[in-house]
């Protein structure tokens, strides 16, 4: 496939358009879901309680713990103020995949997944989890 880009300073700073063919058009929604996924922010509080914003790609582990959302990213850890509930329905799917009851990981962070019980997940922040989940993330994996 060849692909043109073609820089326009009329277009505004967050906009991007995408010509393409129609026979293209499942690379296109898959190339749009990429991009959605690595631009789009969750906006988080760090140790500081300064309000941060974080990238979807750069989120690691999302954790429900003592009534708190912990974002675990950039080898930093983050509180969400919305649900957990709220970001499992926005963002399982197809980059985070619910794990456990109160676990959503990146998939694309996923570095080794044990083969024996309890299954352990390690990301590449080397933080290990207990899936209960395994055949959701393996589907999620083998399609990204």
């Amino acid at each position: 496939m060849n692909l043109k880009l073609l820089e326009d300073m009329s277009m505004d700073v967050d906009e991007i358009e995408i010509q393409y063919h129609p026979d293209n058009e499942n690379e296109v929604k898959d190339l749009k879901k990429f991009l959605e996924f690595e631009t789009s922010t969750l906006e988080v509080v760090d140790d500081n309680h300064d309000i941060q914003e974080i990238r979807y790609a750069m989120i690691y582990s999302i954790c429900f713990q003592n009534h708190k959302v912990i974002i675990e990213g950039n080898n930093k850890s983050y509180l969400y103020s919305g649900s957990f509930e709220d970001l499992k329905e926005k963002l399982t799917g197809d980059y985070f995949a619910l794990i456990n009851d109160d676990t959503m990981i990146n998939v694309y962070h996923v570095k080794t997944i044990s083969e024996d019980e309890p299954i352990r997940i390690v990301l590449e922040n080397k933080k290990i989890y207990i899936c209960t989940n395994l055949l959701e993330l393996k589907k999620m994996i083998v399609k990204n």
